[in-house]
């Protein structure tokens, strides 16, 4: 399959050093915020969920805080009725009796109270026995107790008359008693109903207040619940039900750390015994033709360069396999500076075809480029260039003999893309995800390449600290890693 039918009409690329042209400029603050952005994303749509979480709560206790107020309020009313004209007279009468005592004049009426009617006005508290005379007692009896009625007038002029109740009771003798104590608790009446009220209501917001406690109690308990990071499943009450998506949600990221986490170490003990052998190999050669050149000083001079040059070769090999795991590092440990400047795309591609042109040139591979003219980048060419290196290499590792390798750029108002295709062995759609996670080979047999397999995620590394994004396709016979770039 012919790869430039993909693309548009191509040119050839020279291996001469170009000059790489234009300055640096100092390093731009919002490279780290681009890196951020979708982090931000994720938080910002946590912090909305939980404020709609926090909004349905706060919907719900305040409606069940307005029922139970006006539920308080109707029931506290009926039994103010209920009180005032059932129970209020009965129980006036029995604090009256138990907290004053009657006095009776020593002499009776001789008249009755159907006679006394005609000069006084009399009125009945409604017990059978007794009457309340509201008039001159005189009036109503014609005579009576001269000294009794000198006491009555003394004990009225000192606490007033309406503290003293006078009666006539059945024997048609007057009596009186002091219910100044009843009158003072009757004065309390309507206090003492505000406050019982105000304590209904104190005792309502109370409960409501501890409800929405219980609702963060169980929520703290679920977050302590040794099933969150067991995967066990969470109850929780229906009001939280954001709350449990969220804790769901989180179970699941766990699972997905941990899965990636026990993948990962199953990587580096694969990439120990990898690096046992790609070093071993190498280093052992070094040692056996340096030893046979030092032990040997009569070899002829061809056979010394044979010898010293597969030495200088097997300690390139050792070299950049040591390169890239301080590379990896590095960038793991230290956040990427980037110190970005306009560059050429056209020739930011030929310069990285430049570079590996011998390279390819050794497996008669040739390499394309296809880029628009006067198109500006503002990028860290020289970590960039890292990034789409390692890219290049893997595709000229990959590709058959004697084909070709396409560098493409599309440069639009929004982003960049940068693609390199080469034709030759598929990637399995399982591994396309996974190529550019550290640790990661596809060929997992212990031959003669370099590659520790944290090219490709160097290259993400760097992709992803200018903002962008890295993908691989393979079908067809063709492989394409595509390179995303904000604008």
């Amino acid at each position: 399959m012919n790869i430039r039918s993909k693309f548009l009409p191509t040119k050839k690329v020279s291996y001469d050093s170009q000059a790489k042209e234009g300055s640096e400029t100092a390093a731009h603050s919002d490279d780290q915020q681009t890196k951020r952005g979708s982090a931000w994303h994720a938080r910002a749509q946590a912090t909305k969920q939980t404020g709609e979480q926090t909004r349905i709560l706060r919907s719900r206790l305040l409606g069940r805080m307005i029922l139970l107020l006006l539920a308080w309020s109707a029931c506290f009313s009926l039994l103010c009725v209920l009180f005032e004209f059932s129970l209020s007279d009965s129980i006036g009468e029995r604090v009256a009796d138990a907290t004053s005592t009657w006095v009776y004049s020593s002499l009776p009426a001789e008249r009755s109270l159907m006679d006394a009617e005609k000069n006084s006005v009399v009125e009945t508290n409604g017990n059978e026995d007794t009457s309340e005379v509201t008039k001159d007692p005189w009036a109503a009896l014609g005579f009576a107790d001269e000294k009794f009625m000198a006491r009555y007038d003394d004990l009225a002029s000192q606490i007033g008359p309406e503290n003293v109740q006078l009666m006539v009771a059945a024997d048609g003798r007057l009596a009186m008693r002091d219910i100044s104590f009843y009158n003072t608790l009757r004065s309390f009446k309507i206090p003492v109903a505000i406050v019982i009220y105000a304590i209904g209501i104190i005792v309502i917001i109370i409960r409501t207040l501890n409800r929405s406690l219980r609702y963060f109690n169980k929520l703290s308990n679920a977050l302590a619940d040794p099933r969150l990071i067991e995967g066990g499943r969470i109850v929780l009450p229906e009001e939280l039900m954001i709350s449990s998506q969220q804790i769901e949600l989180l179970q699941k990221k766990i699972r997905d750390h941990e899965q990636a986490a026990v993948m990962a170490e199953q990587r580096k003990n694969e990439l120990v015994a990898y690096l046992a052998h790609d070093i071993r190999t190498p280093l052992t050669s070094v040692v056996g033709y340096l030893s046979l050149l030092a032990e040997s000083p009569d070899l002829p001079r061809e056979k010394r360069a044979e010898f010293a040059g597969i030495a200088l070769s097997k300690a390139e090999r050792l070299e950049s396999l040591v390169e890239e795991f301080f590379e990896i590092t590095r960038y793991n440990l230290n956040a990427i500076l980037l110190e970005r400047e306009n560059v050429d795309v056209a020739l930011f591609l030929d310069q990285v075809a430049d570079e590996f042109g011998i390279t390819a040139k050794d497996r008669d591979i040739s390499i394309t480029t296809i880029a628009p003219e006067n198109k500006q980048a503002f990028i860290d060419s020289s970590k960039m260039a890292r990034a789409l290196g390692n890219v290049v290499k893997n595709a000229i590792s990959y590709a058959d003999p004697e084909s070709e390798v396409v560098l493409s750029a599309i440069v639009t108002d929004d982003e960049i893309v940068l693609a390199t295709t080469n034709q030759g062995r598929e990637i399995s759609p399982a591994h396309l995800e996974a190529i550019f996670e550290r640790f990661y080979r596809e060929d997992r047999s212990r031959g003669q390449s370099a590659n520790a397999g944290l090219g490709l995620a160097i290259a993400r590394e760097i992709v992803e600290a200018h903002g962008g994004t890295i993908g691989a396709e393979s079908s067809n016979g063709l492989t394409t890693f595509t390179i995303r770039l904000p604008r």
